[in-house]
């Protein structure tokens, strides 16, 4: 199960509401489940404290103990970690971990240091970035946010602390063993009532409204939650899973081109058919024509109007070359990708049978495409800095009897190579052409931002189904 961290998140506070009630409804068996639960009540709490260090790194703490004017969620957010380390106790491994979980505190416990550990695999050892979400807790409120959720949790728990006391002692534990391990815990619910005070509940904006602070911080909050493994296995036993996987693990290639370029050109051309394939059978869910593009409902035109832009920038970086082999596992997920595409979301023609589409759409999987529309969003802004390093230091090329001679003219090295055929730099036209287009392809396409980069009229716009369909069998 590849698990993200707001479903981890979510479990926590379920099991956490199912041991409440429980410890309110019945007694304990024994002394012995009673004495267990104390310690998995600690647990929880140890974990809580734990997960706040999580959301605050140690530098991230020091500069708000420094600062004249720190967020005061994240003052109280430290504060509580403190005091329930002074409680708990700073022995390591928690006496929680010595055994399974047998309690739903237990159990929360597990589930909150399963989404801290999730956190940790987006960064190196040295909090160096391993994917292009490492950042996410970057964010201020975000993180104000998400310590705000921490706050709930805790005093959810702590609401129990009375009942928990009543059911130990029921059992005939020594008042002093429960006073020890349940001293009065108001200070630090006080501290977490103080946490909660941070507005979560707002929603993103709708695509056309101006972005306000609010909205940008429930965007980062949804995206935290979506956060999964970096690098997750592929689930096939689902064909909407295996598209959801595939595209992250296209994402988080696109991105480390950024830091470990492959000088090719082959990666690029390949996410620029991925690009096509995506905007067009997303199109073809809601009932696009792509033979007939005047015929399409103008609220799919942005998405036409994408792929056929992905698809002049693919057309142009076919005539660059370059040394780099291109990625594997990119040409592997392009194959993949496209042939799933081809089957749930097929093109639809003038000579498609049974155009139309009379049954709904499938929620799962149109929302599986929305979010491989923002991955392209993503991986087009990253993808126009990966071809500025080989084009900046003279690594694409192009053949000599391609250039046209406007694009010789007061450049011999580029006259030589024109009638020999051999390979000579790419223009700066052509680098600043593919520029503007990875430009335009930064926005998400339902955005009021009209294309700036018209696509070149020499393309024939009646093969984007042919290119699309030629892509999942090209290997």
């Amino acid at each position: 199960m590849n698990a993200t961290y707001g479903e981890l998140l979510a479990a926590a506070a379920d099991a956490v509401a199912d041991a409440n009630l429980a410890v309110g409804r019945r007694r304990f068996d024994s002394q012995l489940d009673a004495a267990q639960a104390l310690v998995d009540y600690h647990g929880l709490l140890d974990a809580l404290a734990g997960h706040t260090w999580v959301l605050l790194t140690p530098e991230q703490a020091a500069g708000i103990r420094a600062s004249q004017g720190p967020h005061r969620i994240e003052v109280a957010a430290i504060a509580m970690a403190e005091a329930i380390g002074t409680l708990a106790g700073t022995g390591r491994p928690n006496p929680a971990l010595h055994t399974q979980p047998v309690t739903s505190w237990a159990r929360a416990a597990r589930c909150l240091r399963a989404a801290g550990d999730l956190l940790a695999t987006h960064h190196a050892p040295g909090h160096g970035p391993r994917s292009p979400d490492a950042d996410i807790l970057d964010d201020a409120d975000v993180r104000a946010s998400a310590l705000s959720r921490l706050g709930h949790l805790t005093v959810t728990l702590l609401d129990a602390e009375d009942n928990l006391a009543l059911r130990t002692l029921q059992t005939g534990l020594h008042p002093a063993t429960v006073r020890r391990a349940l001293p009065g815990l108001a200070h630090i619910a006080d501290l977490a009532r103080t946490t909660t005070s941070h507005d979560t509940t707002s929603e993103p904006a709708a695509p056309g409204d101006a972005p306000g602070s609010a909205s940008n911080t429930a965007a980062g909050l949804a995206r935290l939650d979506n956060l999964g493994l970096v690098t997750p296995p592929i689930r096939t036993d689902d064909p909407i899973t295996e598209l959801a996987d595939r595209y992250a693990r296209v994402r988080l290639h696109a991105w480390a081109l950024l830091e470990t370029p492959d000088y090719s050109i082959t990666t690029l051309r390949d996410l620029a058919v991925l690009g096509v394939a995506t905007h067009a059978h997303t199109a073809a869910l809601h009932g696009a024509d792509l033979t007939h593009p005047g015929a399409t409902n103008r609220l799919l035109k942005p998405l036409l109007d994408r792929a056929r832009a992905w698809q002049a920038l693919h057309h142009t970086l076919t005539g660059l070359i370059t040394a780099g082999p291109g990625d594997a596992v990119v040409r592997e997920d392009l194959i993949a990708i496209t042939r799933i595409l081809q089957t749930l979301a097929p093109i639809i023609t003038t000579t498609t049978p049974g155009r139309g589409r009379a049954a709904g759409l499938d929620r799962p999987l149109v929302g599986a495409l929305n979010g491989a529309i923002a991955t392209m969003t993503d991986i087009a802004g990253w993808n126009r800095l990966t071809l500025d390093r080989p084009a900046r230091s003279g690594h694409i090329h192009v053949p000599g009897r391609v250039l046209t001679g406007e694009q010789v003219t007061d450049h011999p090295d580029l006259a030589t190579a024109r009638p020999t055929g051999h390979l000579a730099p790419a223009p700066d036209q052509t680098h600043r052409s593919v520029t503007a287009t990875y430009q335009t392809l930064r926005t998400h396409p339902l955005q009021p931002s009209p294309p700036a980069h018209a696509p070149d009229p020499g393309i024939n716009h009646a093969t984007d189904a042919r290119v699309i369909t030629r892509a999942g069998y090209d290997g």
